[in-house]
């Protein structure tokens, strides 16, 4: 089975590093579904292993795919606001049943817009990135 399954070729855009804001933003709003892997030659106790992009994926109530590494593990609930994948077996399943199964993408997408405000409290968290920013 290839990587991406021939009916998604045209619909998958893989997207390295994005740093420049208005770019990233533009490249969420524009997504269905929010997939991230840490990279195989990373150890996961270096770089972004917890990848806040997925947090600002589930404030837009994007769902996510993401592998079972890391701190993605604690912003992702298998099954509710995403899924947690160990292999990329699990990734392609994944993505298809989301693909596949509109009321469940709905359903999804609605738990992930309202899981960070359970687990971040939105004004805790915009007070911290205010006093972190001030900083620097």
């Amino acid at each position: 089975m290839p990587l991406i399954p021939h009916e998604f070729t045209d619909r998958v855009e893989i997207v390295k590093r994005v740093t420049n804001v208005d770019k990233k933003v533009k490249h969420l709003l524009d997504l269905d579904v929010f997939f991230h892997m840490v990279s195989p030659d990373c150890n996961v106790g270096m770089g972004e292993s917890f990848c806040l992009a997925v947090t600002e994926a589930t404030m837009l109530g994007i769902p996510v795919v993401v592998e079972n590494k890391g701190g993605v593990r604690q912003q992702v609930k298998h099954g509710y606001n995403g899924f947690l994948c160990n292999n990329v077996d699990g990734f392609v399943e994944h993505l298809m049943m989301l693909y596949r199964n509109k009321d469940l993408w709905l359903t999804m997408s609605n738990n992930a817009y309202h899981l960070p405000e359970n687990i971040f409290l939105h004004r805790e968290w915009l007070r911290g990135m205010k006093n972190f920013t001030a900083i620097y």
